[in-house]
């Protein structure tokens, strides 16, 4: 099929769509291009093809005014279109936006990626990267130097890199030409871009290299290059601007020293504005790994420094990806407002895929003394962002001078904490569960205890708040997993008398293990019944990926294992949770049984209710 542009404009629909994605209103043209296309269906659906909204849909621009036109690849009817988006009042839908779809010819096309770049359209080409092929649609004939009408890809990169790409700019060119990465790219941005130095006329100057790609959310092989001369007032080598930028090879945001090179020049030049830096860490970011593979952590990465590049774009801010999982912005004060920050960033993840509970901490510094080193501020962000790590009520925070004193005695729990393992220095105590009837004992409850070497036994509020914070609990909930074990057998060994004992399950405990493996190979391992390892379900269990819990007991107790909830009646559990969770044991809070206050009689009247 020819996939050039027409050499006119054919209108394909008119729709208008909620801030739902639902189709509220199409024309007649638009029912004859999308057959099947019905109301209140998903327009990424219908129109895209696509599970998810679009990355670069018109939807999530704000404002009423006419949004800027975009050039996109329509996988559902394999041609280029230009679509034209405005905030309009819909009857009994509020407001909405109007979407008018036309296939673009190249005039057309050259308008719309003129007006969105700063310099004079060069060409449009349009890419096959899995079959190694191009074909020009179109090409500035008063431009040099000319390019083939089509053919290798490969060969058309390697010919612009050796004859025509400044040497000092060819790294990075093959870098953002590798064919392998960019595929991974494109997958996740939609949309990616970069400049070089390139040989014009006899002179170099800067082009701009920008790659469309379908919307749709899997990765296509077809997309769209637009080529571009920039502005005259960007350096040049003629120029003897000598200092070549240094990118990030996944996410092409700015290296780390080249990030702090332009932060300390912009907060030098800029004495009028104030800047702040926010850090973002994605919390367990290597169980992320672990459990959907490292492919899919540079999908979510590249999502994220997308997001981010957006970001810093719109406010004329720089950023990077200093490393791992972590990112740093230099915004605007103005820009760095915790209340428009946390829903905005974490929106970012639940957009991406709702179903991922692996949420980013936000640190803020607001800068104060330009002259510091950015790296030292980049740091005073990044323990701002540690403060929040486990506290899922509230994940952004600002930096206090105080917050680095915690970060140290924190460090400092942590670090005792990893030699206390590893020198058996934790003990676990056994709570008996008496009946009040038979006064005889039931069962047990596992409790874990410090005996520091230097400050003698620790309760633990002294450390499990920290570990919880951390992320590091289920190390020690393992290890006590295992001292239960071991002392269920030598009791059996020795033939005493053995009660059921129950061992805490935490929120990152459910993220970290396979909860269901784990315990069946300890039994397995110490040879002891599983009726006698109970496994209690704790309150930071139930705050996030409810349907994951759910799953996670009932494969428990199909294991043979029993299953109690904990605290029952404080901030996350309620009534409508039993509705749709099997358990074998409920403990309650006590604050159900406080007789103190005037809400006794409901309190009593739910228990009766579920006893």
């Amino acid at each position: 099929m020819d996939k050039k542009l027409n050499n006119e404009e054919i209108e394909k629909g008119v729709f208008v769509i909620n801030q739902h994605y639902e189709i509220v209103y199409m024309d007649e043209t638009a029912k004859q291009n999308f057959p099947g296309c019905e109301q209140h269906a998903f327009c990424y659906q219908m129109l895209q093809e696509s599970k998810t909204p679009c990355f670069d849909c018109p939807l999530k621009k704000t404002g009423h005014q006419k949004i800027e036109n975009r050039l996109l690849y329509n996988q559902k009817l394999e041609i280029w279109m230009e679509y034209v988006a405005i905030r309009v009042e819909w009857p009994k839908e509020g407001l909405c936006t109007l979407i008018s779809m036309h296939a673009a010819a190249p005039g057309k096309a050259s308008s719309v990626i003129h007006a969105q770049t700063d310099g004079l359209l060069y060409a449009i080409v349009e890419l096959h990267i899995q079959r190694d092929s191009f074909t020009m649609l179109y090409e500035n004939l008063r431009q040099q130097p000319r390019l083939s009408q089509n053919g290798s890809l490969c060969k058309l990169l390697q010919k612009l890199c050796t004859r025509y790409v400044y040497k000092e700019d060819r790294a990075d060119f093959e870098d953002f030409w590798n064919l392998d990465t960019l595929k991974k790219r494109i997958a996740v941005y939609s949309h990616v871009s970069c400049s070089f130095r390139i040989l014009l006329h006899g002179a170099y100057r800067w082009m701009k290299f920008q790659i469309t790609a379908s919307s749709n959310e899997e990765l296509t092989d077809t997309c769209l290059c637009l080529i571009d001369t920039m502005s005259e007032e960007l350096p040049n080598p003629a120029a003897g601007q000598d200092y070549k930028p240094h990118y990030d090879e996944l996410t092409r945001l700015y290296g780390k020293t080249t990030f702090e090179r332009l932060a300390q020049e912009r907060l030098m030049q800029d004495v009028h504005q104030e800047y702040g830096l926010v850090d973002i860490d994605i919390e367990h970011f290597k169980l992320f790994n672990d459990w959907y593979g490292i492919q899919e952590g540079d999908h979510l990465l590249m999502y994220i420094s997308y997001q981010i590049r957006k970001k810093v774009q719109e406010l004329n801010g720089i950023a990077t990806r200093i490393g791992g999982d972590e990112f740093v912005m230099l915004l605007p004060q103005a820009a760095c407002d915790v209340k428009k920050l946390e829903p905005e960033i974490i929106g970012w993840i639940q957009n991406y895929d709702a179903s991922i509970k692996f949420l980013p901490t936000v640190g803020i510094y607001m800068i104060q003394d330009k002259t510091l080193p950015i790296a030292q501020m980049c740091d005073r962000a990044a323990i701002a962002a540690a403060s929040r790590k486990g506290n899922y009520a509230s994940r952004v925070a600002v930096y206090q001078d105080s917050m680095k004193k915690l970060i140290e005695n924190r460090q400092e729990v942590l670090f005792g904490v990893k030699n206390g393992l590893d020198n058996r220095e934790f003990v676990v105590y056994y709570q008996p569960q008496v009946s009040a009837r038979t006064n005889r004992i039931l069962a047990a409850e596992a409790l874990v205890r410090w005996q520091h070497p230097q400050r003698g036994l620790l309760p633990p509020g002294e450390f499990i708040p920290i570990l919880e914070t951390s992320g590091f609990i289920y190390k020690l909930d393992s290890y006590v997993w295992e001292e239960v074990c071991r002392f269920l057998h030598d009791r059996l060994m020795k033939k005493l008398p053995v009660v059921p004992v129950s061992v805490n399950v935490s929120r990152v405990d459910m993220l970290q293990f396979r909860l269901c493996e784990v315990f069946t190979a300890l039994i397995k391992k110490y040879e002891i019944p599983s009726r006698l390892l109970e496994i209690e379900i704790t309150e930071s269990a139930y705050a996030e990926n409810f349907d994951q819990l759910i799953a996670t007991v009932n494969e428990l107790r199909a294991c043979g294992f029993t299953v109690l909830m904990d605290d029952f009646g404080s901030g996350y559990s309620s009534l409508n949770m039993l509705s749709n969770i099997e358990l074998d044991i409920l403990k309650i809070d006590m604050k159900f049984l406080d007789t103190s206050n005037h809400q006794n009689t409901r309190n009593s009247s739910i228990l009766e209710s579920i006893t």
